[in-house]
C-alpha cells in the first residue's frame, strides 16, 4: 500500500499559480482568436476547466487541469506549443504572437507536397558541423521555426541590447520588426560555407 502510494504520488504533475495563470492566458488568447476552428465541445471542456481552475489553489489539483488541456491541445490544430517553464520575459500576449507567428511558418510547410519534402530532406541539411541529415520533414519544419523564434528572441530584446520589436505592434499581419543593419557577408553566404566546412 505504501509502494502504491509512493508512485501515485509520484505520477502527480505540480502546477504553480503563476504558471497556470500565464498558460491559461495564453489558451484564452488562442480560443479568442481561433475559438471558430476549434470543435464546440472541445473548447466547451477547455473554457470550463480554465473557469474551474482559476479558482483552485492547490497545485496538485491545478496540475491534473493542465494535464487534461495539454492532451486536449495535442488533438486542436494550431494550439499552442508550450515547450518548458512559461517564459518571464514576455507577456501573454507577446508569447501568443510568437506562437501565432511559429503556427505560421508551419502552415507554410505543411503546405509542400510530400514528393518535394523528399527533395528537400536531401538538400536543406542541419548546420555544416552537425552533419547529417533530417530524421524527417517535422523535423526540418521544427528546425526552421526554432531559428525564427531566436531571431524573434534576438528582436524583442532578450538577448540583444537594443529591440526591434515589441512583440505587439502589426501592420496588418505583419510583425512591425525593424531590420538590422546587413552585414558585409550575407546570410547565404555564411549559410553555404558553414554547411562546407
Amino acid at each position: 500500500m505504501v509502494a502504491r502510494e509512493h508512485i501515485t504520488k509520484q505520477q502527480v504533475n505540480i502546477m504553480k499559480k503563476e504558471n497556470w495563470n500565464k498558460n491559461t492566458q495564453l489558451v484564452t488568447l488562442f480560443l479568442e482568436e481561433e475559438g471558430d476552428s476549434v470543435p464546440a465541445a472541445k473548447r466547451m471542456v477547455l473554457e470550463n476547466t480554465i473557469a474551474v481552475g482559476n479558482e483552485e489553489m492547490d497545485e496538485e489539483v491545478l496540475g491534473m487541469y493542465w494535464g487534461t488541456i495539454r492532451n486536449m491541445g495535442k488533438t486542436i490544430e494550431r494550439f499552442p506549443s508550450f515547450y518548458g517553464r512559461p517564459s518571464e520575459a514576455y507577456t501573454p500576449e507577446q508569447e501568443h504572437n510568437r506562437n501565432t507567428l511559429a503556427n505560421v511558418v508551419r502552415s507554410v510547410f505543411a503546405e509542400t507536397p510530400t514528393e518535394t519534402q523528399e527533395i528537400l530532406l536531401k538538400i536543406w541539411v542541419p548546420h555544416g558541423r552537425t552533419g547529417g541529415e533530417y530524421g524527417s520533414w517535422e523535423d526540418l519544419v521544427e528546425d526552421v521555426v526554432r531559428g525564427r523564434m531566436a531571431y524573434l528572441d534576438k528582436a524583442m530584446g532578450t538577448k540583444h541590447p537594443l529591440p526591434t520589436w515589441d512583440g505587439l505592434s502589426f501592420n496588418g499581419n505583419v510583425p512591425d520588426i525593424t531590420p538590422t543593419e546587413a552585414n558585409s557577408a550575407s546570410s547565404d553566404d555564411t549559410e553555404v560555407n558553414s554547411e562546407e566546412e
